[in-house]
């Protein structure tokens, strides 16, 4: 099973100054005021991005931290300088907010196992009262059953409403999408209005959304054919490619509330799956259409289908 995303923005803090500011502070305490490449901050939405989509893992995040960082310095003062400052105050801030972590996302944890002869005299020294020690022959110790395992069951882990693109077109969400459990489309690569997410109520499949009009790229909706999922506000109705809708997460300057380009909605869309289509015959290289003017029997003709790599569809060898 795939890991859930994490937002890296709330768990580790990171502010989030817009595109071109860089997130150190000055001699005298101040932001700094100076700028960077946006190509930079660019990077470094990627790297979150990535770093979203892994387990969650305190062992490893303070150095991924520290890389992060330098994508939002100004390579004139504070890149060199405060990299690994900034990145130990993000990787503090994730060891404080690290409950606001889905279970789905976190590193599991190798228990701490106990040897059976550790345990077996443990339990012994717990039961045992210092006044039943009143026979000192071997005869006279008493012998503790084994220990059973506990088999109580492990806790139910929270419900983690964050999916990808990838579970939405192959149908694979674990749980039945609706209004009661939802499912959470995240995006962190958004350089302009930090983390991004779009609710779905719903994942049905549909056959009514063979040919629509996307209000993203406004084109033919032959050039998303391979799209299969569609997003649809339940308030204006207006259809979106699951792919468009992701761009503009990842591009849009509003904030994280609103859902619908077209109403401004605010509320939860549907997901609709549409069939795959199914691709054209290459008369080249796939069928060799033949046409019979009758048969011997008097019939109407009748046009076959032929694949190439029937004999029937062989040239004949003269002899």
């Amino acid at each position: 099973m795939s890991t859930m995303p994490w937002n890296p923005f709330s768990v580790c803090g990171i502010p989030h100054s817009g595109p071109g500011s860089c997130c150190g502070m000055t001699k005298k305490g101040e932001p700094c005021k100076n700028s960077i490449k946006v190509e930079d901050t660019k990077i470094g939405h990627q790297k979150l991005t990535t770093l979203a989509r892994e387990p969650f893992d305190l062992s490893s995040l303070q150095s991924k931290l520290c890389d992060i960082a330098r994508d939002f310095l100004c390579a004139r003062w504070h890149r060199q300088r405060q990299a690994d400052q900034v990145g130990q105050q993000w990787y503090d801030a994730a060891v404080r907010n690290q409950a606001r972590v889905p279970h789905g996302s976190r590193m599991a944890s190798p228990s701490v196992m106990e040897q059976p002869g550790q345990r077996q005299a443990s339990s012994a020294s717990r039961r045992r009262p210092a006044s039943d020690n009143t026979d000192p022959s071997p005869r006279g110790l008493r012998h503790d059953p084994p220990v059973r395992l506990s088999t109580n069951p492990e806790p139910v882990q929270p419900f983690n409403p964050f999916v990808t693109s990838t579970m939405l077109r192959t149908n694979s969400v674990p749980w039945r999408v609706s209004p009661v459990q939802p499912a959470i489309l995240a995006s962190v690569a958004n350089i302009w209005a930090g983390f991004q997410e779009l609710t779905l109520q719903s994942l049905t499949p549909s056959e009514e959304v063979d040919s629509i009009h996307c209000v993203f790229c406004l084109t033919e909706d032959e050039d998303h054919a391979n799209e299969r999922v569609i997003l649809r506000c339940r308030q204006c109705t207006s259809l979106s490619h699951l792919s468009c809708a992701e761009e503009w997460l990842e591009r849009r300057d509003t904030g994280s509330g609103t859902s619908c380009c077209v109403c401004r909605n605010q509320g939860a869309l549907d997901a609709l799956i549409r069939p795959l289509p199914i691709p054209s015959l290459d008369a080249e290289t796939h069928s060799v259409l033949t046409a019979s003017g009758s048969s011997p029997d008097g019939e109407p003709a009748t046009l076959g289908i032929l694949s190439s790599n029937e004999p029937q569809s062989q040239p004949r060898q003269r002899p």
